[in-house]
Parts: structure tokens; C-alpha cells; sequence
């Protein structure tokens, strides 16, 4: 998984200090469950996977470039 979120008006509401890789295994190789938070985490592969999640609050792992980024994302404020 590696690419590029362009023209991303999203803002990062919380990231995670944890990796992808040392949260729990679950039955769906794209979610993992966090211990520190108590919650499930969904890879993001798509725009489509991350608008989705977003939509429902949930937590994100995305690959960006060489960095990840886990965490909640919102979206912008809407405009005045």
C-alpha cells in the first residue's frame, strides 16, 4: 500500500503513536484492533476507503509516501 493523498483538505483530529503492524490481528486482514483505544482500525488503500471511514469516524491507517499516518481524521469545517 503506497500513495498519495493530493488536494486533502481533511484535518488530522488525533494520530496514533502505534504502528499498523503491532496492533491485534483480526478476521479481516484490512482492520486490526487497537488496545490503547479500544477500537478497530481500517487500512485505507483508497480515496474511496478513507472518505468511507471518515464518513463513519473511525480509525484510519494510511500509507503515505515512505510515512504512515494512524489515527482519526474529520473533515474540513464547511465554508461560511
Amino acid at each position: 500500500m503506497n500513495f498519495n493523498i493530493e488536494n486533502c483538505e481533511y484535518k488530522v483530529k488525533y494520530k496514533c503513536h502505534l504502528e499498523w503492524k503491532n496492533l491485534k490481528e483480526t478476521k479481516d486482514s484490512e482492520i486490526r484492533f487497537c488496545n490503547e483505544c479500544n477500537k478497530n482500525v481500517y487500512r485505507c488503500e483508497t480515496s474511496e476507503d478513507i472518505e468511507k471511514h471518515i464518513n463513519l469516524n473511525n480509525c484510519i491507517a494510511v500509507e503515505k509516501s515512505d510515512e504512515q499516518l494512524m489515527g482519526v481524521i474529520i473533515p474540513p469545517d464547511p465554508p461560511d
